[in-house]
């Protein structure tokens, strides 16, 4: 017997194709293939947001009559503290990317008055090849060799994902709380994730 054919080609992709009870069981392990491949991404490491409190005394840098005058205040984002530590103060106020070439990630000026409190608020890159590992803080003192001028505030590392993470991890936050006094710069506090 002949079979039409348009019969026979209805019949060779019936026979072929799943019966609907089994269309599930072959779609779930496709789905959840997917869904694994995409939510296991390794992201790097979530930025820092710092907020950086300056506070300079009412009797910082006293002229030769004792009088307090503004200073002049620089906030390094450093990837190594070796060139900022070897380095005078004039290179790394008036030259801060020559004398510390690739270590510098970012770099900032700002005088405060005498009694003058400032908040900035800052992201740190901390990820490729720009992570900022460290915090540097230089003041102009008049008088330099009588005060601590420099200070590097290490960061804390930058939490690393884990290997399947489902939701983004929270960025890490810092708050420092620097005093510029009549011996110098102090780091009052440094509170990591504060809440």
């Amino acid at each position: 017997m002949l079979i039409p054919m348009q019969w026979r080609a209805r019949f060779a992709v019936k026979a072929f194709l799943p019966t609907l009870p089994t269309l599930p069981w072959l779609l779930f392990p496709l789905a959840l293939q997917t869904l694994v491949t995409g939510c296991a991404t390794t992201r790097p490491p979530a930025d820092t947001f710092v907020t950086l409190s300056l506070d300079a005394s009412a009797t910082v840098n006293p002229d030769s009559l004792g009088r307090p005058a503004p200073i002049l205040v620089g906030i390094y984002d450093l990837k190594t503290t070796a060139a900022f530590n070897a380095s005078g103060f004039a290179p790394l106020q008036d030259h801060a990317k020559a004398s510390l070439g690739d270590n510098l990630v970012a770099f900032e000026q700002l005088i405060l008055r005498p009694g003058e409190q400032r908040t900035l608020e800052r992201t740190l890159e901390r990820t490729g090849d720009a992570r900022a590992r460290s915090l540097g803080v230089v003041a102009g003192y008049r008088e330099l060799n009588r005060h601590v001028w420099r200070v590097a505030i290490p960061l804390p590392a930058a939490a690393e994902p884990s290997l399947l993470t489902l939701w983004p991890s929270e960025p890490q936050r810092l708050v420092v709380h620097v005093k510029l006094d009549d011996s110098g710069i102090v780091v009052r506090t440094l509170n990591r994730n504060p809440r």
